[in-house]
């Protein structure tokens, strides 16, 4: 989903995807443990 607000709340695991392949998947408790929001986290990890 392109929904990241509803990810977070539905999703147990999260995968994020850049061009095609998967960045990270993890609990997403532990993307967002660091306090950032999900998005924050997504635009980190497939910033060029």
């Amino acid at each position: 989903t392109h929904y990241l607000e509803e990810a977070e709340r539905l999703c147990r695991r999260i995968a994020i995807i850049r061009s095609g392949k998967i960045v990270t998947e993890k609990p997403t408790e532990e993307l967002v443990a660091a306090g950032e929001s999900l998005q924050d986290v997504f635009l980190e990890l497939t910033r060029n």
